[in-house]
């Protein structure tokens, strides 16, 4: 008999209201250890909301939330992760920029001892008993959904949690990945860990799960255990989508009334190739479904975005028998092509916009002339397709990140009945929806076929394919290995023909495309490598110095060298401070203020002939700095305004206040400062040599240290990052303050040259700075640079205006230049983050294995001798 103490969860009266609605009543709920335990229930019934609470991630109204005997006392994150409870979220809450390595050091944050170094081969090992088909090395976005979903859930497992939240955690997965998942979740339950499992799928519910809590419109329907709601008990499958919808369901798929002999060929692909596929002959007729398969990782997704022009696919493409061409997505839209996407946030929805907005973009001219948008025809229009598709919405103006996944999924789906066209292509139509909305979904393309369109759907759900499609092409290796047609479309033959297809190693383009390992692994290192364009930019610098050196002998001199770096020098301080903001996807515009006020403050606190007379004032500057940047830090985190705006009026306030201050160059700097920033070691200034020291230890710190991780983290992904329980309004201010204190040092370098305080001195670094950031490959979208890089940008920026004068150039020359310069490199650094995408079929690092036959065959054949196919 289990008793209380047995929970490792318990919710207990949970509430929850958000403006004009109320997400949960009353809700309780109690998992025990060693049991999964799933929570079902339609979209936007609540359980998003409830496993969110339970996360610590939001503050329920009312409510106790207790996780292993503890009560979660306050809305954090981190707190309950160090109580034991972990989430693999549907989304999931990996950094895409960062590596499978880092992201699993990440995970250890609040749960496990992180050390101050990252030490990655410490996280290879720890995944090295997970057999996970791709490298730790491998940067998480290069991988694909179903890769990033197993990471997700076994990142979690690393830490051996009392309580483990699943998400959705097979929405992206194929049938052997899904096997694989469920020993993943036995061994859990060996352990003890309690596992409170989320999914629409109620044939894997009903096969892993020891108990049921079905949730609707936010409050609990009841809880059964597996012989109450199995079919050998006294409720059924479809008794529980009874409760989860308030009504008896239909849970049949819509009839497929068969294809026209005469119909014509809408899509036909011949010798169609591409990164990934290939090559591969299908075609789609008018009024007619069809259906694309294959293990994960085979090259269904990018064989889909191939046809719809998000990737490059090559061969000849018809549509209605005219040769197309189709390289970008608004040439298949031109040409009648419309496509949906299973990544909802990142590829189909704008989530600031309105969920009317979202519907209606496909439709454009016919929202009114002129490119104008009359607000009665496409209200009319959006209420038309949410009659017709079921999308639950307050408001047509409600914002679509409101909305549950499913109603975000038929708002997409919308488009096509607003604005049909000949050929739809759809890929992964219903992951992370609930039943209902499944069928509102199929129901549509079913229409949308019966209207003429050509279907053509990317699924990894076989079942979903044997009810939906006409045909079904088999994916294996690429390569189509088998095409289905009439009855033979049924789910137990679709995982076999992917199963045991067998392919000629010769002739068979592998999903990962490893045609050339060797050569393609080298070029795919060399081009993907972040640290490309940094060389390039020193070869610049090289370049430059030589033939400015043949021109002008002077150039190499020492006093012009001295010149140079003490030009450079208050520059290269003020851009490192920048790309600490920049990191974490943030920028501060007053820095160039900052160093006037520096400079103007140390025209009155820094006079004394000595350096111990001047220490005082130094510290006093510095904290007027340590203000400023809590003062930015508090308006942008806190208060909310954009960190445009905010920085802009910060830069006002700075210089009104330095004009007051010094209406007229004034004031003295004393010489103990000046002597101290003067020194130099022959034509290297001794400050210079300090910047460029610490310029290594921040990039050290940066790339080695899991507090250099955590900054990277927070730059690349915010949303993750906090879930991961890292304290990201603490990094993201702290970041402000050091870029004001490193502002004003840069402001006393620079009132060591000229020995007077001046209002505008400083008003040139600011842009400049950045100039110097993003040729050291910074970004405005966060985690990227290189404080070394950084220098290094600031060693070019001031080697142009150095040589200017040496070459006869006028200053235009070198201004027009630098800006030109800065262009090219984000160029570059766009493109070599791409370049970890596959270049000749290859990743930069080991490529994620595509499903091997051999090794396939025995998983999936245990699950095809145990499959029934009749239970779906």
């Amino acid at each position: 008999m289990s008793t209380e103490t047995d929970n490792a969860l318990e919710l207990e009266q949970v509430s929850k209201s958000y403006v004009g609605v109320q997400a949960l009543t009353g809700a309780s709920l109690a998992c025990r250890r060693g049991e999964v335990h799933a929570l079902v229930g339609e979209n936007g019934a609540g359980k998003s909301t409830l496993i969110k609470i339970a996360s610590g991630a939001v503050a329920p109204d009312e409510g106790t939330v207790r996780i292993a005997g503890r009560q979660l006392t306050r809305p954090s994150p981190l707190l309950a992760r160090r109580l034991g409870l972990l989430t693999a979220y549907q989304d999931t809450s990996l950094v895409p920029g960062l590596t499978v390595a880092e992201n699993v050091v990440l995970s250890c944050h609040g749960v496990a001892q992180m050390g101050f170094r990252t030490r990655p081969g410490r996280a290879a090992e720890m995944l090295a008993g997970y057999d996970l088909p791709f490298a730790p090395s491998a940067v998480v976005a290069d991988l694909s959904p179903g890769a990033r979903q197993l990471l997700e859930v076994v990142r979690a497992l690393l830490h051996r949690p009392r309580v483990l939240l699943l998400d959705e955690p097979t929405a992206a997965l194929d049938a052997e990945s899904i096997q694989r998942l469920e020993a993943l979740v036995d061994g859990a339950l060996q352990d003890g860990t309690a596992v409170l499992y989320i999914s629409h799928r109620l044939d894997e519910v009903q096969r892993i799960a020891a108990r049921l809590t079905v949730i609707r419109d936010g409050r609990i329907q009841g809880t059964y255990t597996r012989e109450e709601w199995s079919d050998v008990g006294n409720a059924s499958v479809d008794d529980i989508v009874t409760l989860m919808v308030g009504e008896r369901t239909d849970l049949a798929f819509p009839p497929k009334p068969g294809v026209a002999p005469d119909a014509t060929v809408a899509l036909d692909a011949r010798g169609f190739r591409g990164d990934g596929f290939g090559p591969v002959a299908l075609h789609a007729h008018a009024g007619e479904i069809v259906g694309i398969a294959g293990a994960e990782g085979n090259g269904q997704r990018e064989l889909v975005r191939s046809l719809v022009g998000l990737r490059h696919g090559k061969g000849e493409l018809q549509l209605a028998g005219e040769a197309v061409a189709i390289r970008t997505p608004a040439a298949a839209i031109r040409h009648g092509i419309t496509f949906l996407s299973g990544d909802r946030a990142a590829e189909s929805t704008f989530a600031e916009l309105s969920v009317m907005e979202n519907g209606t973009t496909a439709m454009r001219d016919q929202l009114g002339p002129a490119g104008l948008v009359l607000r009665s025809r496409q209200r009319a229009g959006f209420a038309r397709a949410a009659q017709a598709l079921g999308i639950v919405h307050a408001s047509p103006d409600q914002p679509i990140r409101e909305l549950s996944g499913g109603n975000q999924q038929k708002t997409v789906l919308a488009r096509a009945l607003l604005r049909p066209g000949p050929v739809l292509v759809v890929d992964e139509p219903t992951q992370g929806v609930d039943a209902r909305a499944r069928l509102d979904i199929y129901r549509t393309l079913r229409t949308q076929a019966d209207d003429g369109a050509a279907v053509v759907v990317s699924s990894s759900d076989s079942a979903e394919l044997e009810g939906l499609c006409d045909r079904v092409y088999v994916l294996s290796r690429g390569r189509v290995v088998r095409e289905l047609a009439g009855e033979d479309v049924q789910e137990a033959t679709i995982v076999d023909a992917f199963v045991n297809a067998r392919g000629d190693s010769e002739e068979t383009t592998t999903a990962d495309g490893r045609a050339e390992p060797a050569r393609g692994a080298l070029r795919g290192r060399l081009l993907g490598s972040s640290w490309l364009p940094l060389g390039v930019l020193l070869a610049l610098i090289v370049g430059l110095g030589a033939y400015t050196q043949a021109r002008s002998s002077l150039f190499l001199s020492d006093a012009n060298l001295t010149s140079l770096f003490v030009l450079m020098l208050p520059l290269a301080a003020v851009a490192l401070g920048e790309q600490f903001t920049l990191l974490t996807a943030g920028f501060d515009i007053s820095i160039g203020s900052t160093m006037s006020l520096a400079v103007v403050l140390a025209s009155f606190w820094v006079t004394s002939p000595t350096l111990g007379g001047s220490i005082l004032g130094i510290l006093a500057c510095l904290g007027v700095g340590v203000a400023i940047g809590l003062f930015n830090g508090f308006v942008i985190r806190v208060v909310g305004v954009v960190a445009i705006v905010a920085t802009i009026a910060t830069l006002g306030i700075l210089q009104g206040l330095a004009i007051v201050l010094r209406p007229q160059p004034g004031g003295t700097i004393g010489f103990g400062l000046t002597d101290a920033l003067s020194a130099q070691i022959g034509f290297m200034p001794v400050a210079l040599i300090v910047v460029v020291a610490l310029a290594v230890l921040a990039e050290l710190w940066l790339r080695t240290t899991s507090s250099g991780l955590r900054w990277r983290a927070t730059g690349l992904a915010e949303e993750p990052s906090r879930r991961m329980g890292l304290s990201v309004d603490r990094i993201k201010i702290l970041s402000y303050v050091l870029c004001a204190v490193i502002a004003v040092v840069a402001g006393l370098l620079l009132s060591v040259q000229l020995g007077v305080g001046s209002n505008s001195v400083g008003s040139d670094f600011g842009l400049v700075a950045f100039t110097a950031c993003f040729l050291g490959g910074a970004a405005l979208t966060g985690g990227r640079g290189s404080f070394v890089g950084t220098l290094v940008g600031a060693l070019f920026v001031g080697m142009l205006t150095n040589v200017t004068p040496l070459l006869g150039w006028p200053e235009a020359t070198s201004r027009t230049a630098a800006g030109v310069l800065t262009i090219v490199a984000i160029v570059a650094y766009a493109a070599t983050s791409s370049g970890r995408v596959r270049l000749g079929g290859v990743w930069a690092g080991r490529a994620e294995a595509p499903l091997d036959p051999t090794t396939a065959t025995t998983p999936e054949a245990e699950m095809l001798a145990s499959h029934d196919a009749g239970t779906r």
